[in-house]
């Protein structure tokens, strides 16, 4: 149960580190630095063997020494969810044996007590049965009859011979009796010893609990009903132990299942970007019908998202809460990138309304699939490649959704470019 423990524990610390890899990951995407996938094919988290042998593994150090592409980031989530389903799994196994042990445990302490008390029983029932009383009566016989003797010589012989016939009969009444007892005793003396050694004897595996009294009253002091007492507790707690197992088993493959349908969602979502800027070579009015289809596609994308999310949310799934969230945040910043997009394609003048202004030569980065046959390699596409055909790019500033507080400012110049010149008419570079 350890090593599962141990192992439970560096899944643990391996989400963490690939949750910083997925903040990371998506900040890079949202700045436009180009992500190479690192493979991680191989598994980060120690097996049982390695455990055993000693060998020392260090997943966080792994993690550290490469910049890991977003893809990989959610593939290794989705596969260390699936890990620490396993490892619950195993855990439950072992749960199980102990659950097994522990009943059987109190069974043989049911048949001890069941054995003991008809053993009991049958000793009282020997002790009060009337035979001592019919001794005693025959004793009171047999000494009237030796005065009856001095008084009838005649009756004589026969007196004495009913004498020693009495004697005879109370001798063996007598043996019977105490011979049941000695093999009733016996058997208590013996069932007792069990007992007695059960209870002083403490198992290697064993830890004394808080609530009972068992292991902390010394071990001649020590009853079979302590001990049945403190089994049926351990057989409680394996139980509740057994339940909370479960339930974390079932919450991790379920949001493991909704992680998968998130990630499809969006990655469905992001190829269709890349379909639109690698076909799109139209007029402006076609870049502007373009950009609000990937819009109005991206606020259901968001909508779904949400909708996960507040599951997760409602079900204090707080690993599921963290990786929605983090997508979640990357989705709304690519949508007031595209917002920002569409203003400067219908030409809206430059101005300012408030304080919040936009930079339209910011990075927008959303990853897709480049469509090569190893399928591991990722395609960029970013706001400066809709401008790579532009000569001297003008500065642009566009007013931001009021929602937003996110600004971005231009560097360059104040003169706004020919909308046109603002959609790609080249594939995306390969990275």
């Amino acid at each position: 149960m350890q090593l599962l423990h141990r192992q439970e524990q560096q899944v643990h610390e391996l989400l963490q580190e690939l949750l910083n890899a997925q903040e990371t990951a998506l900040d890079a995407v949202i700045s436009g630095e180009p992500q190479r996938e690192v493979d991680m094919s191989g598994s980060l988290t120690p097996t049982v063997q390695s455990l055993r042998s000693g060998q020392p593994s260090s997943p966080v150090k792994t993690v550290r020494r490469r910049k890991i592409g977003i893809r990989s980031v959610r593939r290794r989530i989705r596969d260390a969810m699936h890990q620490m389903a396993a490892i619950k799994d195993q855990e439950s196994s072992v749960l199980e044996t102990d659950h097994t042990e522990n009943h059987a445990v109190l069974e043989q302490i049911e048949q001890w007590e069941k054995k003991r008390h008809g053993l009991e029983r049958q000793i009282m029932d020997i002790q009060n049965d009337g035979e001592g009383s019919r001794i005693d009566g025959l004793r009171n016989q047999a000494h009237g009859l030796e005065s009856e003797i001095h008084e009838l010589e005649l009756k004589l012989a026969e007196m004495k011979a009913q004498h020693k016939r009495l004697l005879e009969e109370i001798s063996d009444i007598d043996s019977s009796v105490q011979s049941k007892l000695s093999s009733y005793q016996t058997s208590l003396s013996l069932l007792d010893s069990d007992i007695k050694a059960f209870v002083r004897t403490t198992s290697r595996d064993e830890k004394p609990h808080k609530a009972m009294s068992l292991f902390t009253t010394p071990p001649k002091k020590r009853t079979l009903s302590m001990a049945k007492e403190y089994y049926q507790d351990k057989l409680g707690q394996l139980e509740r132990k057994q339940k909370v197992n479960d339930k974390d088993r079932d919450a991790l493959e379920e949001g493991a299942v909704i992680w998968e349908d998130i990630i499809e969602r969006i990655m469905r979502y992001e190829e269709q970007v890349s379909d639109a800027l690698k076909s799109n070579n139209g007029p402006q009015t076609d870049a502007v019908a373009q950009t609000n289809e990937l819009l109005a596609k991206l606020e259901d994308t968001i909508q779904y998202v949400e909708s996960k999310h507040e599951l997760a949310e409602s079900r204090n799934w707080i690993l599921l809460v963290c990786c929605i969230g983090a997508e979640l945040n990357a989705l709304m910043q690519g949508r007031s990138i595209l917002e920002s997009m569409l203003n400067v394609a219908q030409g809206i003048e430059p101005g300012r309304v408030g304080e919040d202004q936009v930079d339209v030569d910011v990075a927008f980065k959303p990853s897709f699939r480049n469509g090569s046959s190893n399928g591991d390699a990722e395609s960029v596409a970013t706001y400066e490649d809709f401008l790579r055909n532009t000569p001297s790019p003008e500065t642009k500033m566009v007013p931001m959704r009021p929602s937003s507080n996110r600004q971005f400012h231009d560097h360059d110049h104040d003169d706004e470019p020919d909308p046109e010149l603002l959609i790609s008419h080249q594939d995306t570079d390969d990275e």
